[in-house]
Formats: C-alpha cells, structure tokens, sequence
C-alpha cells in the first residue's frame, strides 16, 4: 500500500511526501532489525547463563572428584614410601598388614585426572564457545582443557614407566580367589582393602636385591604425577571462583 502511494507521489513529483513515506519505511526496517537483533541478543544471553550455570555445577564436581583422585593418590606414594623403607631397613616383617597390602594394591596404578568436561565439550563441538562473553573464562576453559591433557598425558607416561617393574613385583603377593559373584563380605573384610584378601610373601620380598629401590622408584614416579594432578586441580578451582563470581554479578544486574 506504502509503494503504491510513494509511486503515485513520485509521479506527481510530490517530493515532500515522498521523502516522508521513504523516511517511514527506512525507520520501520531499522527498527524491524534493531527488535530483532536485540531479541536475539536476549535469547543468547539466556543461554550464555545457562551454560555458566552448568560450567559451574561441573567444576564444582570436578573439584570434589579430584581432590579425592589426589588424596587416593598420596595415600598410595605414602604407604609405598613406608614399603621401600621397610625393605630398605629389612624391617618388613615388623609392618603393618594393612599398610603392605595397600603398598602391593598401589604399586603399578596410576591416578587419572577426574574432570566433568561435559559442558565444555558441548560449547566446542557446537560452536556456542562464542556465546561466552567473558574473556577471562573463555581463556580458563582453555587452560583447564590443556591441564587436563597434559595431567592424562602425565598418567599414560607414568604407567609405561612403572610396567616393566610389575613383573618382579608380581612374585611378592599371593592373591586368593576373587569371592563368588554377589558375595561381598570380603570387601568389608579388615585385612582386605580393594575387595579381596593379599597374602604378602615377606621372604620373596626380603630377598630380592633392589626391591626397596623398586618400589622408592615408583613412589617417585606417583608423586611427580601428584604434582600435575595437583595443578589441575588448582586451575579447576580458579575456574570455578571465576563462574561463581560472573554469575553473582548477573544475578545482581537482573535484580
């Protein structure tokens, strides 16, 4: 109807009007787009909140996954520490049951990193990264993906150290029969400390030469690894204060 009349106005060469209808039109399409960009804008911003609220629920799960992954971790090095000193003292059979059989349980496990990396998998797949405003975490994401491939890098590196020594230390530990399927006193068993029972052979131990050097060598190993889990941790940790303290201040803008 508008183009009909601005036509009719040009022909009568009715200038005045027809700049006015134009001007109608270019503001009408200014603000159709201005509306439309600022809903899109809107609905981006609900989603960005969305993602920092599962960014944060995530690393706050990682935090407690590996603080725990850290602690199983220098319980480990701790009992090998008192192991290698046992048999370096040959004071083995002196030892604490329970203390040995975790030792023998740690030796040859590595600790992985445990990481709820869900959410930020999602944002780089999907190409929704770019909804992240904020520079700070968008760096932060970046540094917990890099920590966490250099802490996983850390635990495959550390285990292929470790295997060639668990054939030797295969021969100082019997290992009886797993229980029976549904059967489950024995991991509630005192003597058992990852659900079945280890016979220690102190004399095999006590015998072979280096076998406190063995197992110093792979606590050495498990607390150089514990260094870079450690590390992860802490930049788990930055994330996270960092997610807590963007989303107070939107809660706070929106009041």
């Amino acid at each position: 109807m508008i183009l009909h009349r601005i036509s009719r106005n040009i022909r009568e060469q009715n200038w005045f009007t027809v700049a006015i209808e134009l001007s109608v039109v270019v503001a009408g399409i200014y603000f159709g787009l201005k509306a439309d960009s600022w809903s899109g804008e809107q609905r981006d911003r609900i989603v960005e909140d969305q993602y920092l609220v599962r960014l944060l629920s995530d690393m706050e799960e990682s935090v407690v996954l590996q603080r725990e992954v850290i602690k199983t971790n220098q319980e480990a090095a701790d009992a090998m520490d008192a192991l290698a000193v046992a048999l370096n003292d040959r004071t083995l059979g002196d030892a604490e049951g329970e203390e040995i059989e975790y030792a023998l349980n740690s030796l040859g496990w590595v600790a992985p990193p445990v990481t709820n990396l869900v959410t930020i998998r999602e944002l780089q797949s999907t190409g929704n990264i770019s909804l992240i405003q904020s520079i700070p975490i968008r760096k932060a994401l970046g540094k917990i993906e890099l920590s966490f491939a250099l802490t996983e890098s850390s635990a495959d590196h550390t285990q292929s150290r470790i295997s060639p020594a668990l054939d030797e230390i295969r021969t100082w530990a019997f290992f009886p029969a797993a229980p029976v399927a549904g059967e489950y006193e024995s991991i509630t068993h005192p003597q058992s400390t990852f659900g079945f029972t280890i016979q220690p052979n102190l004399e095999v131990m006590m015998s072979q030469q280096g076998a406190a050097n063995t197992v110093s060598w792979i606590s050495g190993w498990t607390k150089y690894h514990g260094a870079l889990l450690q590390q992860h941790l802490e930049e788990i940790v930055a994330l996270r204060d960092l997610l807590r303290e963007t989303i107070e201040v939107v809660e706070q803008s929106s009041q």
